[in-house]
């Protein structure tokens, strides 16, 4: 049985950047770093963007979230290159900590 979110469908206003910017990054992640260190990586990257934030460190804050933002783009792509066939994991981990972060 297939899963039915194999495919992410969802574009944004800057999708057409992201592609090309994705490809690249996932093409440097060392082979060590796989796509679950990837998606958990948020957990960390969140609570550090918080306590940035509620100490008013903004420029810190703003580079958590940045970070936050291109390991969640790449966790896919480097499944989708390495076939790490933890797709469905990969999407209920993500909609998970997108909601808790």
């Amino acid at each position: 049985m297939k899963f039915a979110h194999t495919r992410n469908t969802e574009t944004s206003l800057l999708s057409f950047a992201e592609r090309p910017l994705k490809r690249r990054l996932a093409a440097r992640v060392p082979r060590f770093v796989g796509t679950r260190t990837l998606t958990m990586a948020t957990l960390p990257l969140a609570v550090a963007a918080f306590a940035s934030s509620a100490a008013h460190w903004w420029t810190v804050t703003a580079t958590l979230v940045a970070a936050q933002y291109l390991t969640d783009l790449v966790d896919g792509e480097v499944g989708r290159i390495r076939k790490s066939g933890h797709v469905r994991w990969g999407y209920h981990m993500d909609h998970f900590l997108r909601d808790v972060s």
